[in-house]
């Protein structure tokens, strides 16, 4: 009978100290989370392709309040589906270096005079890709027409434009010409095999994604396959709208840059004037070989300007 009473006195004695363990621990979960829905983010700004990027004149001088707010910014951002984030760490923040690249995972992208740029990809669902740092920023995208005079349009999954009907297109990739871009971008966006027709127009920008120089060129293409399936990691619909329709659509459609909406209104413009989207040309491509390198030259022959 004693020992049965102080067997079951040590119980009670260990259980309080075991019931009193566990509720500190619950009590400090509690203030962690409480603290951290607290904590504020760092500033960013949301980019087209569904990246962020870190505003670095923001950046805290206080190593263990930055460490917090980037905890919180990345967990925050990852939840919401962004892509991959962007911190351009300048000479005065040059101290959160090896903790950014050690600790956090990130990357150097490049780096300048006065300031290293930093990524991280968060979106687990996709694989690693960064477009390779350059003076300008190159994209091509593809209008395609089938022999309905068809326009294909398509809505994009992420990003501003997840919203918005718009043509496939796309980064053109490091030793592509312009043309084989929006052909490879069309392709993997829809399935359709398609060749180019014609240069509907060039797009330059003094100060496109992460400030440079970013041009932009839109080919009319023709579909050589009809089977069409969209890719589902990149794109949440598409259909085909009748060039006669081009002006309802127009008047229906919101436009976040000015690329779509002058791109809408000269092919409702051609067809109006009866140019044959199949057949007619106003460039001419030419290519010529040069010391084993290839220039694509685009010469206007009629109504380019």
């Amino acid at each position: 009978m004693k020992f049965t009473r102080y067997f079951f006195q040590l119980f009670n004695k260990k259980s309080q100290k075991l019931f009193l363990a566990s509720g500190l621990c619950i009590a400090c979960q509690y203030n962690l989370n409480s603290y951290f829905s607290q904590c504020k983010t760092l500033e960013f700004t949301i980019q087209s392709d569904n990246s962020i990027y870190l505003e670095s004149n923001t950046i805290p001088d206080d190593y263990e309040q930055f460490k917090q707010q980037l905890e919180k910014t990345l967990n925050d951002v990852q939840n919401q589906g962004r892509k991959c984030a962007w911190l351009k760490l300048n000479s005065e923040n040059f101290k959160y270096l090896n903790f950014l690249i050690k600790e956090k995972g990130f990357k150097i992208h490049h780096a300048l005079k006065g300031y290293i740029m930093l990524t991280k990809w968060l979106d687990q669902s996709q694989e690693e890709f960064y477009v390779p740092y350059a003076t300008h920023n190159a994209g091509s995208g593809g209008v395609v027409i089938n022999e309905k005079d068809e326009i294909l349009l398509v809505k994009e999954k992420k990003g501003m434009r997840n919203k918005l009907w718009s043509f496939p297109g796309g980064r053109v990739d490091l030793g592509e010409a312009m043309h084989e871009a929006s052909i490879r971008e069309v392709r993997e966006e829809t399935g359709l095999v398609c060749e180019p027709k014609d240069l509907l127009l060039i797009r330059d920008s003094t100060k496109g994604t992460y400030s440079r120089p970013d041009i932009y060129f839109l080919y009319i293409l023709k579909p050589l396959t009809n089977n069409l399936s969209i890719c589902q990691d990149e794109l949440a619909d598409y259909k085909w709208v009748p060039l006669k329709n081009l002006q309802n659509f127009l008047e229906q459609q919101e436009f976040v840059v000015p690329l779509q909406k002058i791109a809408f209104e000269n092919l409702f413009k051609l067809y109006n004037e009866g140019y044959k989207f199949n057949i007619d040309k106003r460039v001419q491509e030419i290519y010529t070989y040069h010391n084993n390198s290839n220039y694509n030259i685009y010469i206007p022959t009629r109504g380019f300007l």
